[in-house]
């Protein structure tokens, strides 16, 4: 059986996030345990025994209850998803202790009780060993797919197949490759949802550039910040959001049709080009590159919601392997998917897009979500399946517009990238019936919170408290406006919960601040909450 060294280092920096993560709910009596259990630890390390370290931390963690969940998933978040990072590290070490690579999982869940770490217990993902695969190749490699649609405009009906895609992307490289960009560069992409985002990406990533996509939301000084950071060749964008990045000096594509540019030029400070115009390039005149599938293909930002964006690198084979995830079950002859969450986030980009690409499924593009022409296209396209967020999930809720069309087709919501819990979904069962859900992650208190006939949407933050530490405080936006005040909510969750995960405060806002992927802004919340004391 294969073993594999992990350095003492990990095993201590493992100790600390558990106990970071845990803070949260804690309580005086499990902080200090925490505490105590944190200097036994820390002697055992000073004895250089490390391995006593991981087995004492384990077993005094799963002597509390509220512990045990938490040790799970961090011990999954840093020691399963770095197996890499710590070999190397372990192999520079001489104080090390082998484990074992291969989990034999001790109940339903594949959790192994001697390494505190989760094995799925799916079937492994075959990723193609071809080390000069790269996305856009995966997905043209395809020949039999040319005649099929790739992408549909949800709006106009507008319809591309896989083999005209194919030969825009190569025009557009070719058009890009004029322009200066070359293998390595990066194109930062500020644009809303169109079936012309999956094209210039596709480019992009053909020429071996890679795309940085920004949230069109974002302003000046936003943006800014993130081209600074990735440092651009050129920008990609719409004519409603060129002013915020005309003056930044970098040449600009933008969407439109040929001579559309000309006025805007004489405006800027940046040389101006449409679209149109790069798509008028000989296909034939494509950079070949030699990409390998651990070069980077994008460099995605996070929406800053726990502090400043941070940027993250996906590999080809990263956004390969992501797709594949998706990948198990053969498409139907005439499933349609769609795409209404931005493309800009991961969701939207590679969950959605790129695995409806590796899939060779037609996507139906959404420009901007709104509830009645989600429903309107639902019916127009006859969706058999969406994909969501919790609060779009919770418009159709509680809409009076599911009456109004014709969803009979659709038969399962995806939903995720914020938490989500079992009363919504009964709820919208209950409208939609014969709709399953697949669910990433719920948070028990704000799913309780949305179960709540009076709440009309809710989050929970750690508010500081001097025993404790911190505590959870609610955040409540009522049902239009009724009667409910901070005892109804408290004692509606105190009959729901333990002791230990009741919420101690409660704040009414008229909106809770979120992404427009759907993801709540805590931090904004907890200054929201401070300066409300």
């Amino acid at each position: 059986m294969g073993r594999r060294t992990v350095a003492p280092q990990i095993l201590r920096i493992y100790g600390y996030v558990l106990a970071r993560r845990h803070s949260f709910y804690n309580n005086g009596k499990e902080a200090a345990l925490l505490r105590q259990i944190m200097g036994s630890c820390d002697r055992q390390m000073q004895l250089e025994d490390p391995h006593a370290y991981h087995t004492r931390m384990h077993q005094a963690l799963v002597s509390s209850s509220t512990i045990t969940s938490f040790a799970c998933k961090s011990s999954h978040a840093v020691v399963s998803c770095n197996w890499n990072k710590i070999t190397n590290l372990g192999r520079r070490s001489n104080k090390s202790v082998t484990t074992e690579e291969t989990v034999s999982p001790e109940s339903a869940s594949g959790f192994s009780s001697s390494t505190g770490i989760y094995k799925s217990l799916r079937r492994q993902v075959d990723i193609p060993d071809d080390e000069f695969l790269n996305f856009p190749s995966l997905v043209f490699s395809h020949t039999d797919r040319s005649d099929k649609v790739a992408l549909i405009d949800a709006p106009s009906g507008r319809a591309v197949t896989f083999g005209e895609l194919k030969q825009q992307v190569l025009a557009l490289a070719a058009g890009l490759g004029r322009m200066g960009v070359k293998q390595g560069d990066v194109v930062m992409m500020v644009l809303p949802n169109s079936i012309e985002y999956p094209l210039i990406f596709l480019a992009v990533m053909w020429m071996g550039a890679v795309i940085t996509p920004i949230n069109p939301l974002s302003k000046t000084l936003e943006i800014e910040t993130l081209m600074k950071d990735s440092n651009p060749r050129l920008i990609v964008t719409i004519s409603e959001e060129i002013d915020k990045v005309a003056t930044f000096g970098l040449p600009l594509v933008l969407l439109g049709r040929k001579g559309e540019a000309d006025k805007l030029n004489q405006l800027s400070k940046s040389s101006i080009v449409t679209l149109g115009e790069l798509l008028d390039s000989d296909p034939f005149e494509a950079p070949i590159a030699k990409i390998r599938q651990d070069d980077t293909a994008a460099l995605m930002y996070s929406s800053g919601t726990t502090g400043l964006c941070k940027g993250v690198v996906w590999s080809h084979r990263n956004i390969i392997a992501a797709t594949l995830q998706f990948n198990e079950n053969p498409p139907e002859a005439e499933e349609l998917g769609v795409c209404l969450l931005p493309m800009y986030h991961t969701f939207g980009f590679c969950i959605i897009t790129c695995t409806h690409f590796r899939k060779g499924t037609p996507l139906v593009v959404i420009p901007r979500f709104d509830l009645e022409e989600l429903l309107c296209y639902i019916e127009r396209y006859r969706l058999s399946s969406i994909t969501v967020v919790p609060p779009i999930l919770v418009s159709l809720t509680k809409s009076t517009l599911l009456d109004k069309y014709d969803l009979s087709t659709l038969r399962t919501i995806e939903c995720g990238a914020a938490p989500l819990g079992k009363e919504v979904m009964d709820v919208c069962r209950s409208r939609l019936p014969g709709v399953k859900f697949k669910q990433v992650a719920p948070a028990e208190i704000e799913a309780l919170l949305l179960s709540h006939p009076l709440i009309r949407d809710a989050a929970v933050i750690p508010f500081p408290d001097e025993d404790a530490g911190q505590i959870p405080m609610a955040v409540v936006v009522k049902s239009l406006e009724n009667g409910l005040n901070e005892d109804d909510v408290i004692n509606f969750i105190a009959q729901q919960v333990a002791p230990h995960k009741k919420v101690r405060r409660v704040l009414f806002v008229e909106s809770i601040p979120k992404t427009p992927s759907g993801k709540i802004l805590r931090r904004k919340l907890a200054i929201m909450a401070l300066k409300m004391e």
